[in-house]
């Protein structure tokens, strides 16, 4: 398991090569081959765009900005964590920008959050709660067995997800956007300042809702949301 992040990061340097370059060789740890190509080649220009998921692992940050891919933040922090969370953020972009193989092209952070939307505060916070919290629960349950592991491969993934998925209410647990949607759109304006992300991305199907809310929610968002947010998204 402690190697598990240098395969990782061994197997996408290696995809994009196979991407932009004939007669790809490589000899690493985890696997080599000589000569390869990968067809067909992509159509983007120099290749598709590579977004690389971390939560509070410092040489994650330091990784995917040095490497110029994008950054996802695929678990949304909690409210004790987005200091820290828009810290490593920042982290990510000096290192972007700084590294020279990264000349002309622009870091990019999205963030993933859960969203459940309803026409009063009310029904959307007792619904929405109810659903993230079940989300969370079978999640932490899932995890349980990361309590008493430790990798090096993987610093502080258990604060980051296992514990503040097992504990606390629903809100403690991680950012969601979870309201009317007059609330919501003070809500993604808060995430937008507090972390300073280019892209939220909307978790739909959590805590076994049915099919109606998971549309309520995105019909809500396209019709009383999205107007009010200037800027793509």
């Amino acid at each position: 398991m402690d190697s598990s992040t240098d395969r990782f990061r061994a197997t996408v340097d290696a995809v994009v090569r196979l991407w932009t370059e004939p007669d790809v060789s490589e000899d690493t740890p985890f696997f080599r081959y000589d000569g390869a190509n990968s067809l067909p080649l992509p159509t983007q220009d120099p290749h598709p765009p590579v977004w690389a998921a971390a939560l509070l692992t410092r040489s994650s940050f330091e990784w995917i900005g040095d490497s110029g891919y994008n950054l996802l933040i695929a678990s949304a922090p909690s409210r004790e964590q987005v200091g820290q969370v828009r810290e490593m953020i920042e982290l990510y972009r000096s290192r972007f920008v700084a590294a020279p193989n990264n000349a002309g092209k622009q870091p990019q952070v999205a963030i993933s959050v859960a969203l459940y939307l309803a026409d009063s505060d009310e029904e959307a916070v007792e619904q929405g709660t109810a659903a993230l919290r079940r989300h969370w629960d079978t999640f932490g349950s899932a995890a349980d067995a990361w309590r008493s592991r430790t990798s090096t491969s993987y610093q502080g993934y258990r604060e980051a997800v296992v514990d503040k998925h097992q504990a606390g209410p629903s809100e403690a647990a991680g950012l969601a956007v979870i309201g009317s949607p007059r609330s919501a759109v003070d809500q993604l304006r808060q995430i937008e300042r507090e972390l300073g992300a280019d892209i939220v991305l909307f978790q739909l199907d959590y805590g076994q809702q049915p099919l109606e809310t998971m549309e309520r929610s995105l019909k809500l968002f396209a019709s009383e949301v999205r107007p009010h947010l200037g800027g793509a998204r």
